[in-house]
């Protein structure tokens, strides 16, 4: 039964943390409640559309452009994707392109009115609250921080591809490899010279080209894919976003801000998994004495203390608190800030949370650990 099945994943939750933190690492896995395995295909139930997946580090991506309409797709570019429902364009107002390639979609029509969003880094590359836009249940629209991880996840030069919003430059391809390796190989879906392609990712990037108003381009030439991000597009009138472009004359990356009106491609990543963490320093030769207590009540409603204790005699240690619910959503940030030694009260507010398990999460220094709490309304 359901209860039995909350039990079991949260034993399997814990069995997972602590075999990470004895690795010097937490990691949160989201409980699937489904049977959806990434690397299966995944049907759309919307349409029964099937999309084939993969598990890039440790996130999971369609291996195909999304191609999503409740209405058809349109064939007059200039009036917008504005009428109620979602829209698509074909390339050259052709169904078969779209089977193919997938649909374009202007920014807004992809968001179906979300506010915009961004990670905050390394630590959380998706947003606190990820945009599902016109993905499917359990996914979600990326954002420019979640590309930014594909992107150091898949070719030699992770370095190169940093998690601020500062344009790299308009027309400055970034990486070494990156694009090749999430290329199509051949002369099918790409343009002569395809460079660099490899497609060792698994994510089968097409050049599905572009739209903007009243044409389309690019066909076999590019491929630009939307994220959830906003950006300030330096010389222009208007408010623009994010995009992530791949081109058939170069094996690396480019990324920058368009307007809002072009179509684009659509990526949709898994909900299901989320990591954080942080590493042991490997000279460290003392380790800080942190105590975390119990939260007190537990279970509680709508409140509960969490507690902590640090002895440390040296000068004050950054401290971070998070509580996750069950699927390892991050829920809150109690302390994110450097403390001096001390005891320490918390108190966690749930009244705007639903009844369910959570966890809070202590890290300072090279100290990590995670405990459950049980919330009861």
């Amino acid at each position: 039964n359901k209860m039995k099945t909350i039990i079991t994943i949260i034993s399997a939750l814990l069995f997972v943390s602590s075999i990470a933190i004895a690795q010097n690492t937490v990691t949160t896995y989201k409980a699937a409640l489904d049977s959806f395995t990434c690397g299966n295909t995944f049907t759309d139930s919307r349409d029964s559309n099937t999309y084939r997946t993969v598990l890039i580090g440790t996130q999971c991506w369609m291996a195909q452009n999304l191609n999503y309409s409740d209405s058809g797709f349109l064939t007059l570019l200039g009036t917008g994707q504005s009428a109620a429902g979602t829209q698509k364009y074909c390339y050259e107002n052709s169904e078969s392109y779209c089977n193919i390639y997938g649909g374009l979609y202007e920014w807004k029509e992809m968001m179906k009115g979300a506010a915009a969003c961004n990670g905050t880094g390394a630590s959380q590359p998706e947003c606190t609250n990820p945009v599902q836009g016109i993905c499917p249940s359990g996914w979600h629209v990326p954002s420019h921080y979640e590309w930014t991880l594909l992107e150091r996840n898949v070719g030699s030069n992770p370095d190169a591809f940093t998690y601020d919003t500062i344009p790299d430059g308009y027309h400055i391809y970034i990486g070494t490899n990156e694009g090749g390796n999430l290329k199509d190989t051949g002369y099918t879906h790409w343009k002569f010279p395809n460079r660099g392609a490899t497609d060792s990712s698994g994510f089968t990037a097409l050049g599905a080209g572009t739209s903007y108003e009243g044409a389309f381009a690019n066909l076999l030439e590019f491929a630009d894919w939307w994220t959830s991000t906003e950006g300030n597009y330096p010389s222009a009138q208007y408010t623009a976003a994010w995009n992530h472009h791949l081109d058939f004359d170069s094996a690396k990356v480019f990324r920058y801000f368009h307007d809002k009106k072009h179509g684009f491609s659509v990526r949709c990543v898994y909900d299901n998994l989320f990591t954080t963490g942080i590493e042991v320093k490997e000279n460290e030769t003392t380790i800080p004495d942190y105590v975390l207590g119990q939260n007190y009540p537990n279970p509680f409603n709508p409140s509960t203390v969490i507690s902590w204790q640090s002895s440390r005699k040296l000068s004050g240690s950054y401290v971070t608190l998070k509580v996750f619910n069950v699927l390892g959503k991050e829920v809150a940030v109690l302390v994110n800030e450097k403390k001096e030694p001390g005891y320490y009260d918390i108190k966690f507010d749930a009244s705007t949370l639903s009844s369910g398990i959570y966890f809070y999460q202590l890290m300072a220094d090279n100290f990590i650990q995670v405990k459950k709490m049980l919330l009861l309304k």
